[in-house]
């Protein structure tokens, strides 16, 4: 995130650049739900990769007589998160039926923002009305297959599941006017 109007970042009337202050982190990586933790596992070497929880990607089910042994046996491990679905909507004022269209990535961008935002003790709703920007990457779109794949299309799904509104997600949660971009 970016705080304020960005185009006018400057002290005592000269430009700052291409600074940047890093004020607040968080993070969500499999094994490690904060820097800290993320921290502890690189540091002492700690692999997260486990056997495909069954509740995520039923590999039998799916394509598994598609596959060769050796595609079936790289296929049934990976490193995942814990808990994708346990969100609180209603502390970011989302209906619950918004909130089960939502794409995870956009549910945990929101709490990672908030979380980051905490560790930087900025008051995010001071931030409302404010030219702050969210910029961010997101990668797949595992989530809107996975929809699609299982008909369970609804009113709140375009918007839940594509990965260009993640970034604006967040800036219209938190009330923010600046750039929001993925």
């Amino acid at each position: 995130m970016i705080f304020g109007d960005a185009h006018q970042n400057c002290r005592g009337g000269r430009v700052l650049g291409d600074a940047v202050a890093v004020v607040g982190m968080s993070c969500r990586v499999p094994g490690a739900s904060d820097p800290d933790a993320l921290w502890a596992l690189l540091r002492d070497g700690i692999s997260v990769v486990d056997e495909i929880p069954s509740a995520r990607w039923n590999l039998d089910g799916l394509v598994a007589h598609r596959l060769t042994d050796e595609q079936r046996s790289a296929l049934r491990h990976g490193a995942f998160l814990d808990d994708v679905e346990g969100f609180d909507a209603a502390f970011f004022g989302i209906n619950p039926s918004e909130a089960g269209a939502m794409d995870p990535q956009q549910r945990l961008m929101l709490e990672l923002t908030w979380a980051a935002l905490e560790d930087a003790r900025i008051v995010p709703e001071h931030l409302s009305g404010s030219g702050s920007g969210v910029f961010t990457g997101a990668m797949s779109d595992d989530y809107t297959t996975a929809v699609t794949y299982r008909a369970a299309m609804t009113a709140h799904t375009f918007a839940g599941t594509h990965r260009s509104l993640i970034a604006n997600r967040v800036s219209y949660t938190l009330g923010l006017r600046g750039p929001s971009l993925v």
